[in-house]
């Protein structure tokens, strides 16, 4: 990426650093036309990158580059402190926000597929016989020291379909009603939104993946929305923004504006979408409503 690309990535990874509970110390970065497939960085920026690690007294190195096994076990021996790239620290953050049970199997069963495809083949390993009468090679000490992740990955699977078993069971009641979702960029004001349209009382707060949406959502009606246009700095970026997408709908969560012409649209595009269910018009709602 440009040296601009670079910057905005790593001011990012500093805000997902500081929202797993990370003090940023300091940063590093390399311009290599390739990455080096043993260590990522050059010998020579490795040792650069440990001598900061000293001077920091930094305990944690994190990666804006996704780290191949070989990589994050070359560098968590040459460094000697817990190596992490920008995969390991969004499961992190995911594991701190996780509440409900489905969510708690998801974040655990991602960190231990995660694990077990980090555990680098270093050596040739020797194999073991299975017991007398056995046939075949038997394991080896990769594969017996997998096991236990192994066995734990297919508990957890079985749990989670389980889950969603219960969820479609209980689901089939409430068919008859369309779902509205929020879905957009960490931190761009969704449950705010949330909070401001449904009178919801949705966790907020100024820091990355405050909350957890796993949805499949790419053929789904949607429309465009532009949050936070009563920032300073957002009149460029609104302007932009509906020049290249003229349906999109601006909107601030924290003063109202555009809210009204939100609800319309959505009301709107339920009964496009969903010809059997209709949704009363502003006139004829009940004060409840």
């Amino acid at each position: 990426m440009d040296p601009g690309e670079a910057a905005d990535s790593l001011l990012e990874l500093g805000r997902l650093a500081d929202t797993a509970g990370l003090e940023v110390a300091g940063q590093l970065t390399q311009n290599r036309d390739k990455p080096d497939g043993g260590t990522l960085f050059g010998t020579g920026k490795v040792e650069d990158l440990k001598a900061l690690v000293a001077a920091k007294a930094a305990n944690t190195v994190v990666f804006d580059n996704e780290l191949s096994a070989i990589q994050a076990y070359n560098l968590t021996k040459a460094l000697e402190v817990r190596i992490m790239d920008r995969t390991e620290i969004i499961l992190e953050i995911f594991a701190r926000r996780a509440r409900s049970a489905e969510a708690q199997t998801q974040v655990e069963l991602a960190q231990l597929e995660f694990q077990l495809s980090r555990i680098p083949v270093t050596e040739a390993q020797q194999r073991f016989k299975g017991g007398i009468g056995m046939k075949g090679p038997g394991e080896s000490h990769l594969q017996l020291r997998n096991a236990p992740l192994r066995r734990r990955i297919a508990e957890l699977k079985k749990r989670l379909a389980e889950i969603h078993a219960r969820q479609e069971l209980r689901g089939k009641i409430k068919r008859d009603w369309p779902v509205v979702s929020l879905v957009g960029y960490t931190n761009a004001g969704k449950s705010s939104l949330l909070n401001v349209l449904s009178k919801a009382d949705a966790y907020v707060d100024d820091r990355l993946f405050a909350t957890l949406e796993e949805i499949g959502a790419q053929d789904v009606p949607h429309l465009l929305v532009l949050n936070k246009c009563d920032c300073g700095t957002a009149d460029n970026a609104v302007l932009h923004a509906t020049e290249c997408h003229p349906h999109a709908i601006p909107v601030s969560a924290k003063t109202g504006y555009g809210l009204d012409l939100l609800k319309q649209a959505i009301r709107e595009e339920l009964q496009k979408t969903c010809p059997l269910w209709r949704l009363p018009s502003a006139a004829s709602r009940s004060p409840r409503g």
